[in-house]
């Protein structure tokens, strides 16, 4: 089932503070009965996003506070206000989703959860931000259109039209169809 949420976004000192007006579902995995009573966890959606697109996250066993914040930061950078890049307030939940605003730029980033108010971290989720343009997956690479006298095929001697296709994934894939 789908689940939509709102937001207000509110821009203080730079810093763009995004209040969630409904997030209340468990993550799928966590147990209704034990997440009242269980460790903080975050998680990014998603291990990877394209610059652009908004970043969802999902929280469980947080105590409920009106302070308790979630935070985006530059991966390995101090859990200090100067390094913040987005927050969100959790607005006394215990857990749910979150959508933070797309980032612009390609980098490292880590997804991080505070208590009370505080920096000191109680989770932390690594998520990586690629550009737009650094597809992964199969790609054509080259093309060779009307090769009459070109490039000739080294296995054939004659001149043939051929595509280049470059695998960008870490993983194999089958194109055999």
């Amino acid at each position: 089932m789908p689940i939509f949420l709102s937001f207000v976004f509110i821009v203080v000192a730079g810093a763009v503070h995004v209040t969630p007006v409904e997030a209340d579902n468990i993550p799928s995995g966590v147990d209704a009965a034990t997440a009242k009573h269980s460790k903080v966890h975050v998680w990014a959606m998603k291990d990877r996003y394209a610059t652009g697109e908004p970043i969802t996250v999902r929280v469980s066993g947080l105590p409920g506070n009106e302070n308790d914040w979630l935070g985006i930061f530059y991966a390995f950078d101090g859990n200090e206000p100067r390094h913040v890049v987005y927050d969100i307030s959790t607005q006394g939940k215990k857990k749910g989703y979150f959508t933070f605003p797309a980032l612009d730029e390609a980098h490292r980033y880590e997804v991080r959860a505070f208590i009370k108010g505080s920096f000191s971290e109680e989770d932390y989720y690594p998520f990586e931000v690629i550009e737009n343009n650094e597809i992964r997956g199969v790609v054509i690479n080259e093309v060779m259109a009307v090769n009459a006298h070109t490039l000739p095929d080294p296995d054939f001697s004659k001149f043939s039209d051929w595509i280049e296709l470059y695998n960008r994934s870490e993983t194999y894939v089958d194109i055999s169809g």
